[in-house]
């Protein structure tokens, strides 16, 4: 499909979303979702040459990086030390990198879609940690061959481009992963009376999301707007 009927289509798309039955539909679905996916996937940089990992993950300045400090900073402060932690979303890396630097003495491994972005940015940011090229909600190996191994799993920018079905179909497979009694982290984009944010990403409410979390057999311990990054929440919850 050429690229202005793709545009054409999008923006039809956007406006029918404010129609309440039309995007119950679409969300449920997660139709919606399969545009970030394929994005994320199909990323392509002509030259790395001068690429700042800022260009990929939204991250421009030293103030944005005092935010991811301080972020993961509080997540360590209210669990035990992990001695295994999956970072699922990984991006460019830049929370695993301040993990490494807060538990240096754990293991890391992240999980990503975008190859372009794991080989190019992740690799280069934490060489010492294994990144895996997977969709976990597709995959069907990695959960199988590693039941219990992470003591702590977090989801960090990922819930929002998610349906409801998406993210439980995901929260299932990290059940299997995650230890006894480890922890599961979430960082998502909560619901505000904007509804949306300004590049559509979904916004689902900590009180739907903690009852989603329950019935894939986590129990929350802490959720909070966070006013660290505007419009986001965090939830920490335990596998029991």
């Amino acid at each position: 499909m050429k690229q202005p009927i793709k545009s054409i289509l999008y923006f039809i798309h956007r406006i029918l979303l404010r129609i309440k039955p039309y995007k119950k539909l679409i969300y449920a679905c997660g139709w919606d979702s399969i545009r970030y996916k394929s994005y994320y996937r199909g990323l392509h940089f002509q030259s790395p040459e001068g690429i700042d990992p800022s260009e990929v993950d939204g991250y421009t300045g030293e103030n944005d990086q005092q935010k991811i400090v301080a972020l993961m900073e509080n997540l360590f402060h209210e669990i035990k030390p992990p001695v295994s932690v999956l970072d699922i979303g990984c991006g460019t890396g830049r929370y695993l990198k301040q993990m490494l630097s807060i538990s240096p003495k754990s293991h890391f491994e992240g999980i990503d879609i975008s190859k372009e972005i794991v080989e190019k940015f992740t690799r280069k940011l934490v060489p010492q940690v294994p990144i895996h090229i997977l969709d976990i909600e597709t995959d069907q190996t990695f959960h199988m061959q590693n039941p219990g191994k992470f003591d702590l799993i977090c989801m960090i920018g990922i819930i929002q481009i998610l349906s409801l079905k998406r993210i439980r179909a995901i929260l299932q497979k990290v059940n299997y992963l995650c230890s006894d009694k480890g922890y599961l982290y979430i960082q998502f984009n909560v619901e505000t009376d904007q509804k949306k944010s300004s590049v559509g990403y979904k916004r689902y409410s900590i009180e739907e999301l903690e009852e989603l979390i329950r019935q894939c057999g986590f129990e929350p311990q802490k959720s909070a707007r966070t006013d660290i990054l505007k419009d986001y929440a965090f939830i920490i919850a335990i596998k029991h």
